[in-house]
Formats: structure tokens, C-alpha cells, sequence
């Protein structure tokens, strides 16, 4: 055959198909390049959200009577986050209708519940003579909003016991409420619950890994002179339901910080029972106090101290195993498993944990999204993606936002992405890992850095977001609650911290060289901060949590 007409034949039968492959990759790459835009618009704005949740809830606090959990600040949240993505994607031709018809869902997860933010049905809209009418689906009264609040809670009957029926209400650390019937007789307790291996009595004291705890007296917080705006000036303070009590010894008045504008509490004479729980700061140690108390309460039923994860049932009373392990109680060990205490990140209780709120996001989740489709007018069917582990490590540990993105025609195929944001800086939900220790050096350093324990013998512990820069609205000025720096190789670089063990808990249990005097100083913080997290709802119970904070004071 000529060379020519292998020629032609090449240029008949080789050359479409590598003309055909060229598009065909060429289609390839720019969906690629679309769907990371997509990706990048919806991480930006699932950030932005996280940004304005952050700023909302550093500058809010709450009176002694709560109606809300942070309902205004995930309400701005939620709105930060469609004005975002209707920025990025603006000149795509998408407007804020647009982008809500092809977001299925927002999941703000909270410290013991979370949020879902999807379209509804108005149901109550009211007609021009001010009566009730009913609206279907596809009248157009379609409303964007949060749902009610959903707890991580689990039902539990316990096989072969006619008189048990209760729930289990969890939290993001070792907090739980319990409501039910136990042995026949209602209860309705709540509480932290710490190991008896780890938390022991011994008269009035209380030792925690073998550390005794003991009342830290008062904190100091810098704020700005009212009088000199200019200038700042420490005051004692105490955090109780959520909120940081001022006393201003000068005035004689307790005051608090709101939108970050200074609000009058109260004189001495009023609230004396304020002035004297900021003088003598005991809240680290009633926090053991507390938890010895709760934990012992539990351990002692004879319910819940043989519970089974297998005791689980759902709304219709069908048995459920939640747990992908191999345990088999929640609140001990069975005989020839390891004996983690159960405030540990390992323990069978924590195990348990974390599969109820997996469990919860995922089938409340999955209905949100399937229930969607009703309300786009996009021909795709929505569908709940599959979150990788990473991100349901994160989500059944931290506060954190879902996002999620589906339905948009990018060449190929159809977008369908989602992003997981989780918040470090919060206060509403206090880690391990969120107290920090102030050195002798003017720095603060983490409890797991070797440098600072190879230097130093002493420290106070302080959360972690109270070194973060505030504002002050009605002067416009910024301020530190706190003189000292963070330590750039502990904080920042983190090349002195050690990460051999699994939680700091190990390692403060393992480390030799920690001195006992910082392991006390972290011990009573991680306290602190926990018992006056935001729980309290009436002003009795308010009452109740002063009264406490005096008899341990004496």
C-alpha cells in the first residue's frame, strides 16, 4: 500500500478520534476547574458564616433568664452565608433565590443539639380577614428558617425491666441529662460525669489523677477605664451561666459586657451573693464537687450503671445498636476490656457519645435533604452525600457549620458538594485542649508543651478565647482581657508540643515531668470553665448555683 493512502487512512480514522479525546478532555478539565470553583465558593462562604457566627457569640451575653440559644447570631450566620456564595457566584448569573433553591440544608451543631436551617411551608400565614388558611406545598408561601432545636438524645428501655423507660440527652464532652422513669420512680438529673477511678474524696477534698483541688481565688481581666478610654484597667471577675460578673470596687457595682457595651448588674448591696462568689472564685473545685456527686448518683443505679448500648430504641421502641465497637456497657467496662476512665476520648461512654450524635444528624439530615426536593424546582434529586469520618470526628467534637451545595449543571455532571467548618473559638463548649497555662515568663503556653514544662513550676490556666482581641462599640476601640503573648512555639508553630498521646488527659496521667502544682493549675481551669458554661434557664436554679459556690467557699 502506498504511502499515501496510508495517509489518508490515518487522517479518516485517527484523526477524529484524537480530535473526539482532545474535547472529550478538554470537557474534563473545565468541569474540573467549575466544580473547584463551586468548591471554593462554598468553603468561602461556609467560613464567612463561621466568621460572623465567632463575632456574635464573643460579643453577646446572656441575663440569669435565657429564652434562646444564640438564636440571633446563627440567624445573622445564616444570612452571612447566602450573601457570600450569591457574591461569589454573581457573575455565573445566580442570585440569593437561586442559590437557596440548590441549598439543601445549613447544620449549625451546638454543644448539646444543633440547628437545621432548610425552606418550610408557612402553614399559619394569615389571609386578608385575619383567619388561618392552610397552604400546600406548591401555593408559593415557601419560608426559609431554622427548625426546632434537636438534642443528641437516645431512648433506652433495658431489656427484661418493665419499669425503665428514660432518655439520655449528650453533649460535646463528658455532660449528660438523664429524664425518665428509672425503677419505676421519674428522675430528671444532670451532670458531668467523671470516672470513680480517676475522681476521688478524701474528707472535703477532692484528687483528680491524684492532684488535690483546691479553691483558686480570685481572677483579674483587663477591660477599658470607663473613665479614660484610653487606658485599662484590671477588674475581678467570675463566670457563672455563660457570663463574666465584673466588680468594680471603685463604684461598688457589678456590671457585665453585652454587644460589647458594659452593663450595670447591680450595687454590692443587691448582689452580694455576686461580689462574694468574684472575691473567692471556688467554681474549679465545685465543678469536681458536682461531678463527684452526679457520677456516684449514676454508677450507684443499678439501671444505669449495667446500661447497654443495646438498651437503645427508637421513636417506634424498635432495638437499635448504635455502637460500631465491641463494647458492650456504656457507663463501665466489661470483664477483660482496658479500664479507660470514662472521660476519656476512648471509653466505651464516649463511644456511645459520638454514635448517638452521628446517628442523629445523619437520619434528621437525610429527611431535611430528601424532603427538598419538593421545594427546588431543579429537575435533580437531591440526596444526602456521604460524610468522610474526618468530618464525623469533627462533627461529634466541635462546634461546627454543614454546608451543603447540589443540583448546578458544571459540563459533565451535576454539582454536588458539601463543606464542614468546625469553631475553635468558642465558648460554648470548653475541650481539653482550649485551656491554656500562664507562665511566670509573661507568655502562655499549652499544658503539653515540653519546653514550658522543662522551665517553669507554676501557672494559672485560662481558656483559650479569652486572649482574643475585643471591642468595645461605644468607643470603637480594641483591647486585650490579657497582658501576655501567646508563645509563638507552643501556640503557633507548635514544635515543642507533644502529640504522643491520644488526649490530654494521657498525657497529663503519663508525663512524669509535668509539676504538679501546672497539673492543678489545668485540672481546677478545665473546672472553671465547665461549670460556668450556660445551662441555667430560671433564677432559681441560678440561686442554687450561688448558694453552692458559697458553702464551698466555706
Amino acid at each position: 500500500m502506498k504511502i499515501q493512502s496510508l495517509a489518508i487512512i490515518f487522517i479518516l480514522i485517527v484523526l477524529p478520534i484524537t480530535i473526539t479525546l482532545t474535547e472529550y478532555s478538554q470537557a474534563q478539565i473545565d468541569t474540573s476547574k467549575l466544580e473547584a470553583k463551586y468548591d471554593a465558593a462554598l468553603i468561602t462562604a461556609t467560613y464567612d458564616a463561621l466568621k460572623a457566627l465567632q463575632i456574635n457569640m464573643a460579643n453577646n451575653a446572656y441575663s440569669d433568664i435565657a429564652d434562646t440559644k444564640l438564636n440571633s447570631g446563627i440567624e445573622a450566620s445564616a444570612n452571612t452565608f447566602y450573601n457570600s456564595l450569591e457574591a461569589s457566584l454573581a457573575m455565573r448569573g445566580f442570585d440569593k433565590e437561586d442559590i437557596q433553591l440548590h441549598t439543601p440544608a445549613l447544620v449549625y451543631t451546638m454543644y448539646d443539639g444543633y440547628y437545621i436551617y432548610s425552606p418550610y411551608t408557612n402553614v399559619a400565614v394569615l389571609d386578608t380577614t385575619n383567619q388561618e388558611v392552610d397552604i400546600n406545598i406548591n401555593s408559593g408561601n415557601i419560608d426559609y428558617g431554622f427548625k426546632p432545636y434537636v438534642y443528641y438524645s437516645c431512648r433506652y428501655v433495658p431489656q427484661n425491666d418493665n419499669d425503665s423507660d428514660f432518655v439520655i440527652t449528650y453533649s460535646l464532652d463528658n455532660y449528660i441529662s438523664i429524664v425518665g422513669m428509672i425503677n419505676g420512680t421519674y428522675v430528671n438529673e444532670s451532670g458531668y460525669l467523671i470516672d470513680k477511678s480517676t475522681l476521688k474524696k478524701s474528707g472535703n477534698t477532692y484528687i483528680y489523677n491524684g492532684i488535690e483541688i483546691t479553691p483558686e481565688g480570685t481572677l483579674t481581666e483587663t477591660l477599658l477605664d470607663p473613665s479614660d478610654p484610653l487606658k485599662t484597667k484590671e477588674y475581678k471577675y467570675i463566670k457563672i451561666n455563660g457570663t463574666k460578673y465584673y466588680w468594680d470596687e471603685e463604684n461598688e457595682e457589678i456590671f457585665f459586657i453585652s454587644n460589647g457595651s458594659r452593663q450595670r448588674q447591680g450595687n454590692r448591696d443587691t448582689y452580694e451573693a455576686y461580689v462574694d462568689a468574684i472575691t473567692n472564685n471556688s467554681a474549679g473545685y465545685l465543678y469536681y464537687e458536682e461531678a463527684y456527686i452526679f457520677t456516684n448518683w449514676v454508677l450507684g443505679n443499678s439501671v444505669l450503671k449495667d446500661l447497654r448500648a443495646s438498651d437503645a430504641v427508637d421513636s417506634n421502641g424498635n432495638r437499635m445498636n448504635l455502637s460500631e465497637g465491641n463494647y458492650t456497657f456504656i457507663f463501665k467496662n466489661a470483664s477483660g476490656e482496658p479500664n479507660v476512665p470514662l472521660e476519656y476520648p476512648s471509653s466505651n461512654f464516649n463511644e456511645q457519645r459520638k454514635a448517638v450524635i452521628r446517628y442523629s444528624i445523619e437520619s434528621n439530615l437525610s429527611v431535611s435533604i430528601a424532603n427538598f426536593n419538593a421545594y427546588s424546582s431543579s429537575t435533580n434529586e437531591f440526596q444526602m452525600p456521604k460524610l468522610k469520618e474526618t468530618d464525623w470526628d469533627m462533627l461529634e467534637n466541635q462546634v461546627s457549620i454543614i454546608s451543603f451545595l447540589q443540583g448546578f449543571s458544571i459540563g459533565g455532571k451535576i454539582y454536588n458538594g458539601y463543606t464542614v467548618i468546625t469553631n475553635d473559638k468558642t465558648e460554648e463548649v470548653v475541650k481539653e485542649e482550649d485551656i491554656f497555662i500562664i507562665s511566670e515568663d509573661g507568655y502562655y503556653h499549652r499544658i503539653n508543651d515540653e519546653h514550658f514544662i522543662n522551665n517553669l513550676q507554676t501557672g494559672v490556666g485560662i481558656l483559650d478565647t479569652d486572649f482574643e482581641v475585643r471591642r468595645d462599640l461605644e468607643t470603637q476601640l480594641y483591647y486585650l482581657p490579657k497582658n501576655q503573648l501567646g508563645c509563638y512555639t507552643s501556640i503557633v508553630s507548635q514544635d515543642n508540643v507533644n502529640h504522643e498521646f491520644d488526649s490530654i488527659y494521657e498525657y497529663l496521667e503519663n508525663e512524669d515531668d509535668v509539676p504538679d502544682d501546672v497539673k492543678r493549675a489545668y485540672y481546677t481551669a478545665l473546672g472553671r470553665e465547665r461549670w460556668g458554661l450556660y445551662r441555667v434557664t430560671d433564677k432559681e436554679e441560678l440561686s442554687s448555683k450561688l448558694e453552692n459556690l458559697k458553702n464551698s467557699n466555706n
